[in-house]
């Protein structure tokens, strides 16, 4: 770590500890206002995205990175990369592809630094996104993700996601990570986590199996280790010096609670301060139990029924006793038997883990409150959806809601996603459900036209304007209650029916073409088992049973050296060999080729990647989820039986179309003047 953030991270902890007021997050809060929200985060989405890049290992994986200054230093994490100080390229976001290599790794907390090597053609300098200092960021802010999401792809740049951080790993904790609800997937490791002043704060490593957990390596694990990770070849085998907590005593809490009275002190709470000095001991600790903790966050409802399970439990042990002492009149001088002795271990066994889910009840409400889907979070949108009017509804086939609709008339045209449909199919609007007609579909974009008996509906209004990157959105549920948030994450583009990923040829190696290899200790050669035919090897007259002995001047005694001598050279490169046939000694010249490209691997189900496993958990994909001629991608996390209806901008007019539900990261739209064209020509048809 530089010893400016050092310094700057030590004495914000004494200043904490000595009761001084820190700056405030409030910055990182938008509050209520959605309109002063969304320029906050179109302001941003563009330079993060420009800062944002692929990592391609030649031939093989890739995954993501963000340049974070001008000379092309990138961030990304371990497992992204190939062996320190091997080859990588790096595509930018406008596309182009430029050499890089790996610089230092610690695949033990998953941190890693690239370094791009071919300076920008024009003589410019790389797009680049600042840092940020270590520890500055809080449950509950605010974080943007970009990352290339499923792989580098040619006809997509990185998506842009939403969220807010969920839980800091303590810094007395050697391992630590940025858990948030941005939602990522496979491709986007490596990619950066920012705050919403475009400052990079974590990067991408890992997800769990609910969609709206995921984790990132926090920026402090790159300032604790920044010179060893920038150096080539360097690999890293320690986690960072953990560090001394921000107040002793409250790091036997777990993480969660023990962040969240921090993050209090750190927004100047005077009551929470007092009374952690009233409970600071001799030695300067401050040692909570489960009761005083709770006390703090104001949870009397938990502490109520701690006190309730107590008495309960005292109310058993009361009743051993009693039954113990049926019949003997000197009861109250009766030692307690070994029923009632362990009666007694079980009971304060039994509190004592009550008391300890008492914390994780606390810290798992804590969580609920940080995320983005938080009741207090979706009611920020509720007077989008009241503006837009009761305009979505429930398509009901075979008995169950298979899709949402999208009133487009007040006489009863309703249009909704077709592939979904199965049969005869119930609109419900409302408390009231009535039999629907297709009047009509829309093969392309996956639509069908449905007519309900019905007048004075209330039909969609159409936004005017293209949403930019990064603006907020929300889907309304057939309630009139907001479904779910999000933002842009890519502007309307062709939806092709699978994914093109950039494809980066591995380096040729160069082939002799001899196998069966086998080492003569006594000879001091290597005998040939077998000769490629057409290969270099046989053009120059090697054949089975030789012993080769030399290569060029260099003596080869063993099947390692071998391999090796011929690995250092290039494809086209002519080695010169010293071969024993019998008892005749030949020198034979030989050129290289390249190596055979291995037999492609049968093809997998894509239903069962690993990608698409996780996906789908917590809810069912879309049956069509691709090849549209047009559709913006967003973040919102919906499901199958919600796709079909509108999403909608801060003013409650409609976007588009929700069509899909792609994947854990991605839900897809058809655009307002795109979805109307098809609306009308599918109204002029039915």
């Amino acid at each position: 770590m530089k010893p400016s953030r050092l310094t700057a991270w030590m004495l914000a902890v004494l200043l904490l500890l000595c009761g001084a007021v820190l700056p405030t997050q409030a910055a990182n809060d938008p509050g209520e206002d959605l309109a002063a929200f969304n320029p906050v985060l179109t302001g941003v989405a563009d330079q993060c995205r420009a800062a944002t890049v692929g990592i391609v290992i030649p031939g093989g994986s890739m995954g993501s990175g963000v340049i974070i200054n001008k000379d092309g230093l990138v961030l990304t994490a371990a497992h992204v990369l190939p062996e320190a100080g091997g080859d990588v390229v790096i595509v930018l976001s406008d596309g182009r592809q430029v050499a890089g290599k790996a610089l230092g790794v610690n695949r033990k907390i998953d941190s890693g630094m690239a370094q791009i090597t071919d300076p920008m053609a024009d003589g410019s300098t790389y797009p680049t996104a600042p840092v940020a200092d270590s520890d500055t960021t809080w449950e509950g802010d605010w974080c943007i993700a970009f990352g290339h999401g499923g792989g580098v792809q040619t006809d997509r740049p990185a998506p842009m996601r939403l969220g807010r951080v969920l839980h800091v790993t303590s810094a007395s904790k050697p391992i630590r990570w940025l858990t948030t609800d941005c939602t990522v997937i496979s491709g986007d490791s490596g990619g950066p986590l920012f705050d919403l002043h475009g400052n990079v704060i974590g990067i991408h490593s890992n997800i769990g199996m609910s969609v709206l957990v995921n984790r990132h390596v926090p920026i402090s694990a790159y300032h604790a280790q920044w010179d060893d990770l920038a150096t080539a070849g360097k690999e890293v085998t320690i986690a960072p010096q953990p560090k001394a907590p921000l107040i002793p005593g409250l790091d036997t809490l777990p993480d969660t609670i023990e962040r969240e009275i921090a993050r209090r002190l750190n927004d100047n709470d005077e009551q929470l301060k007092q009374r952690l000095e009233e409970l600071r001991d001799e030695n300067g600790r401050i040692e909570l139990s489960p009761e005083q903790a709770a006390e703090l966050l104001g949870r009397d409802d938990l502490i109520e029924e701690v006190r309730a399970y107590q008495e309960k439990l005292a109310e058993r042990q009361q009743r051993t006793e009693e039954i113990e002492n049926v019949g003997d009149g000197n009861a109250t001088e009766k030692q307690p038997s070994g029923v009632s002795k362990q009666s007694e271990l079980t009971r304060l066994m039994l509190l004592e883990k009550k008391r300890e889910r008492m914390l994780d009840s606390i810290a798992e409400d804590l969580r609920k409150t940080h995320g983005k889907i938080a009741p207090h979070v979706l009611a920020r949108f509720e007077p989008s959806v009241s503006a837009a009017g009761a305009n979505t509804v429930e398509i009901i086939s075979r008995g169950k809601v298979v899709a949402l609709g999208t009133i487009v008339r007040e006489d009863g045209y309703i249009v909704t996603k077709a592939s979904e449909l199965a049969g005869p199919a119930r609109v419900r609007i409302g408390e009231q459900e009535l039999m629907a007609r297709v009047v009509n579909g829309n093969g392309p974009n996956d639509l069908a036209m449905l007519k309900v008996d019905a007048d004075n509906l209330t039909p969609v209004r159409w936004a005017s304007e293209t949403p930019a990157l990064g603006s907020l959105l929300v889907v309304p549920g057939a309630d009139q209650r907001p479904l779910a948030m999000a933002v842009v994450s890519v502007d309307a583009r062709v939806i092709p029916q699978g994914v093109n990923n950039v494809r980066v040829e591995p380096p040729a190696k160069p082939f002799l073409g001899v196998a069966g290899l086998q080492a003569d200790v006594e000879k001091s050669g290597v005998h040939v088992g077998s000769v490629e035919k057409e290969s270099g090897a046989a053009k120059a007259g090697m054949q089975k049973g030789d012993l080769i002995t030399r290569i060029d001047d260099e003596a080869i005694d063993s099947v390692a050296k071998l391999i090796e001598r011929v690995q250092n050279a290039r494809v086209g490169d002519t080695l010169e060999f010293t071969v024993q046939r019998g008892e005749e000694t030949l020198e034979l010249e030989a050129t290289l080729g390249k190596r055979p490209a291995p037999p492609k691997p049968k093809a997998q189900d894509p239903s069962k990647s690993a990608a698409q496993v996780y996906s789908a958990r917590g809810g069912k994909l879309s049956q069509r989820r691709t090849d549209f001629p047009l559709a913006i991608a967003h973040d919102a996390v919906i499901w199958a039986p919600q796709i079909g209806g509108p999403v909608l901008n801060t003013d409650g007019q409609a976007i588009g179309i929700n069509i899909a539900r792609y994947g854990r990261t991605t839900t897809y739209a058809l655009p307002a003047e795109h979805a109307k064209q098809a609306i009308k020509q599918m109204m002029q048809g039915r």
